[in-house]
């Protein structure tokens, strides 16, 4: 059942009943009678009393027939608003007033009626029979709804273009007497939208489908209008499927130009200082293998249900979350906006519902890859990579001191045949082009015999990655080794949905819609485990999956799955899932072998039905295309956009796993940006330059690096995914003149990164002004007094600024640049006097070297936990009020002695000034911080 449009009729007779005088079957009749009351005026005739009662509206329901079966969301016919929304008071009362299960559909317009309107007209398009327009009317406000107006208005029906189009017609005659401000109606039908509540403002919507889209062959859908309140709406923020393998961004202020294949929506209303935001997100239902995405058309939106399968087999209802915020005043204001916290609640409901979604909190998220620094091949090698290319690298990063603990080995090491790899010729256009396929499990030709385990022996590397497709090669396995595998492939020609297909159309057509050659799902999972057994024979230890969303195209001609590309994905992703933590478990302790991480990079993967159907072991998830190609020069814009989609896309999926926000190039003008970013979106840090690219010292990249990492060579990662703060999740940054703010959090302090995306070219060379907050850092804004106090500390510059809790630090950035602020609770010891340990100078998270720190009044001292190899200056803000500190001097009221390790003896450690800030101070630890170690700084009183 699909609403299609209300309109309003004038008659100069009171309409009493709708009668349809048809000539034949199923046809559009020349014309459509109303039966009147005769007039009562005794100077009219009897002749013109009878042409009073037929009065003929066949040609204006033929012409609304005809506007809305042409364009199905029409909100406009002659100058006429027709104005759908759902109106959730009204289908709330009606529910709970109607006898049994009532499923209905419930649209609200809101009219201003005068007193020339003689009745509503409602045109429906349908294949279901329509039962009733039920309706009501608000007569004292528009909340109001009077119970003696509420009736059920019959509905008429007749062929249109081979449409059935149903109609019904309410005179003004049954309306109350009172003035009326509006009415709501429900559209009762068999089967429509049913609400069930989840609790928390959190609304499911089951919808059934109504077969009323044109028709694919291959990939069947159906679609039907959402129940999503889009009236006050004032702007969108939505994550579609750009490419079938990669979600992107998109801003905008009205329903025009936005994309299909929307995974993830959210509306804004209201003004910025009382605004309210909703969230909508089309699930995966696994149990009947079909997934969703939204759309825009000019009535709202619409979901589009499909599963892949050349016959769609759609069940009797399709899921969408409806999410909404509460109506605050300031509700962009800093401290008023839990946005990630939220986000948690929503896959947290989803998955007490059965939509799966393990929480990252249920996972083992340490590992070597996300604690310590890596290196991949492609960048700097691509397809040409070498056994002899990679070992020169290794070698030249050690000789440099660059601290590589894990590789990842990209494309080009696997045994190959046909495609462009074969002949060269690149990417080709013609549909039967057939993608390269896999013909073994070993490395190739260009890797000589013990290279991994000579790898990790020769250059002190933990742990060998390797690349490959989720269906084995880009175009699949080669039948003949398929088949000495004991499995079966199927040849098919990929085809991608119809949203995709209008995304990205060339993108699909030249490079993707080519031949290929999957394994069979049933024997899928006995092809990954035989191929990762037998990497791990040879040393590897992990594997980066790739082209994962490629299911998509062809589950269709998987002839052992009926169930298409859900049913394929969830049998695809269980296999991989189970073979990786047979094969390549990490183990973290040697006392509990049960504590194991397994090194699996989920890569090309960012469709819901991959999204929905990740186990535990998907831990790391990359969350945006590749950020440039090998041999290409990344563009301003290119660089912000990757950010941007990164940032949007760990607010959708930072509660499931570790963002995975790509490699990056360290040598490159760009580098500061990607580190920044990477730093404060708690992503894994691995680069991908070639290692003589360090040798250059303009490039600062030597220095880079070593403000990534401890100098035991372990990173500081954040302890979640980075996201930005609420006023800027409904802002481009890369069109809109404004700094873009993420946030993120450690064990004790927080962590912000602002950023000027805007290329020169869009707003000049000038730079640009904005404001950050301590609450920016959601957890600070939801504890928070206003009392409390805060340092932000900028590393770079050694630059401190004291701040209230919802007190602004201006911030000015010229273009592509970016800064990242310490956010540290100052503690007060006494006097009026305040101090705040913020962290190891010279690092961007610099914060988060510090596990704990506790001030104990009665011995006038501050413990201090550092985290295990901390080495070099620990950075103190201070600030003296009554001079409780002697000379107000840190250095010379503060002695320190610090305990590497709970094994180890107590040393002195000297308390220096800052060269460059008077109210900072360094602490030098000298020897490398190990578990257990403590730093304690005692003040004497003052003389």
């Amino acid at each position: 059942m699909t609403f299609l449009a209300l309109g309003w009729l004038k008659w100069p007779v009171q309409v009493t009943e709708v009668q349809m005088c048809a000539t034949g079957e199923e046809v559009m009749p020349d014309e459509l009678f109303l039966r009147t009351c005769p007039a009562t005026d005794e100077s009219v005739s009897p002749a013109q009393q009878q042409r009073l009662v037929q009065v003929n509206v066949g040609p204006l329901l033929k012409s609304l027939a005809a506007h809305v079966v042409a364009e199905p969301h029409v909100q406009r016919y002659a100058g006429v608003e027709l104005a759908p929304r759902y109106d959730e008071d009204f289908m709330a009362s009606f529910v709970s007033s109607s006898e049994g299960n009532c499923k209905v559909r419930s649209v609200t317009v809101m009219v201003r009626y005068d007193a020339h309107l003689d009745g509503l007209l409602w045109i429906i398009r349908s294949e279901t029979p329509a039962h009733a327009v039920h309706v009501g009317h608000a007569l004292k406000t528009h909340r109001e709804w009077d119970e003696g107006s509420i009736c059920d208005v019959p509905v008429s029906s007749f062929l249109f273009n081979n449409t059935l189009v149903y109609f019904a017609f309410l005179p003004a005659s049954a309306w109350p007497k009172a003035q009326i401000l509006g009415t709501s109606f429900v559209l009762r039908v068999g089967d429509d939208w049913v609400k069930e509540t989840a609790g928390s403002g959190r609304d499911f919507y089951l919808a059934h489908p109504s077969p009323d889209s044109e028709p694919d062959e291959e990939h069947p859908f159906a679609e039907f209008l959402c129940p999503i309140d889009h009236r006050d709406m004032t702007r969108l923020m939505c994550l579609y499927r750009e490419k079938c393998f990669w979600s992107a961004s998109y801003i905008g202020q009205s329903l025009s130009d936005v994309p299909e294949e929307i995974q993830f929506l959210i509306l804004a209303s209201g003004s910025d200082e009382q605004a309210s935001l909703s969230f909508h997100m089309p699930l995966v239902d696994k149990g009947a293998n079909t997934r969703a995405s939204l759309r825009a058309c000019s009535a709202g939106f619409v979901v589009r249900v499909e599963s892949g399968c050349a016959v769609l087999n759609l069940p009797d209802h399709a899921w969408l979350l409806i999410s909404s915020s509460t109506r605050t005043t300031g509700f962009f204001a800093p401290h008023t906006a839990p946005l990630a916290a939220f986000m948690g609640q929503i896959w947290e409901t989803l998955r007490s519902r059965g939509f799966g979604g393990t929480p990252l909190s249920e996972k083992i998220s340490e590992s070597v890859l996300t604690t310590e620094l890596g290196w991949c091949s492609w960048d700097a090698f691509d397809l040409s990579v070498s056994s002899d290319l990679v070992n020169a690298t290794m070698r030249r990063f050690v000789d440099q001191g660059v601290p590589i603990s894990y590789v990842i080995l990209d494309d080009g090491w696997q045994s190959s045949q046909g495609g462009e790899h074969a002949d060269g010729v690149g990417w080709e256009a013609s549909g039967n082009y057939i993608k390269p396929t896999l013909t073994g499990f070993g490395l190739n030709h260009k890797f000589e015999p013990g290279f991994i385990q000579g790898m990790k022996h020769d250059f002190h590397v933990r742990a060998v990655l390797v690349w490959h497709s989720l269906i084995g090669y880009w175009g699949g396995v080669d039948p003949a080794f398929a088949q000495q595998m004991d499995c079966e492939t199927f040849a098919c020609r990929g085809k991608f949905g119809r949203g995709l297909r209008r995304n990205s159309l060339v993108e699909h057509a030249t490079y993707w819609e080519k031949q290929y050659s999957p394994v069979c799902a049933r024997d899928v999972a006995r092809f990954l485990d035989d191929y990762h057994a037998s990497l791990r024979q040879v040393g590897v230890d992990g594997v980066k999956v790739d082209e994962q969303a490629i299911l998509e195209a062809v589950a269709h001609a998987d002839p052992s799955s009926a169930g298409g590309r859900v049913d394929s994905t969830v049998r695809y992703r269980g296999a991989l899932e189970s073979s990786v933590a047979r094969n390549f478990p990490e183990k973290l302790t040697d006392e509990d072998d049960q504590a194991q991480a397994s090194l699996l990079m989920n890569c090309m993967s960012c469709s819901n039905e991959h999204i929905f159907s990740a186990g535990r072991h998907s831990v790391l998830w990359r969350t945006s295309d590749d950020h440039a190609f090998p041999h290409t020069e990344e563009s301003a814009f290119a660089v912000g956009k990757h950010i941007w989609t990164n940032a949007l896309n760990t607010l959708w999926l930072g509660h499931l796993f570790v963002p995975d926000w790509d490699m990056f190039r360290v040598a490159e003008w760009h580098a500061r940006l990607h580190a920044c970013a990477r730093v404060i979106g708690g992503s894994p840090l691995y680069i991908s330059d070639r290692a003589e690219c360090l040798d250059d010292p303009q490039s600062g990249a030597r220095q880079l690096l070593g403000e990534l990492t401890l100098p035991n060579g372990r990173i500081v990662r954040a302890m979640r995914g980075g996201v930005p703060v609420l006023r800027c999740v409904m802002h481009n940054p890369l069109r809109e003149k404004m700094l873009y703010v993420l946030w993120n959090v450690n064990l004790v302090h927080g962590m912000l990164a602002v950023f000027n995306l805007c290329s020169q070219r869009e707003w000049g060379a000038e730079p640009i002004t904005g404001e950050v907050f301590p609450t920016d850092i959601e957890p600070f804004g939801k504890q928070a007094r206003e009392s409390d106090v805060f340092v932000l500390w900028n590393y770079a510059l050694a630059e401190a600024f004291e701040r209230r809790a919802h007190e602004a630090l201006v911030v000015s950035l010229h273009d592509m640049n970016c800064c990242i602020f310490v956010v540290a609770r100052c503690v007060d010891i006494g006097g009026g006097d305040s101090l705040a340990v913020l962290g190891l100078d010279g690092k961007m998270n610099a914060g988060g070297v510090i596990e704990r720190i506790v001030w104990d009044a009665m011995s006038d001292s501050l413990s201090v936990q550092l985290v295990p190899g901390t080495q070099g200056d620990i950075i103190v803000w201070y600030k003296c009020e009554r001079g409780r500190l002697r000379d107000n001097r840190l250095e010379k009221n503060a002695t320190c002695r610090f305990r590497p390790a709970q094994d180890k003896a107590w040393n002195d450690l000297l308390v220096q000034k800052h060269e460059k800030n008077d109210q900072l101070a360094r602490i030098q630890v000298d020897e490398m911080a190990a578990l257990g170690n403590q730093m304690i700084l005692s003040f004497r009183p003052r003389q």
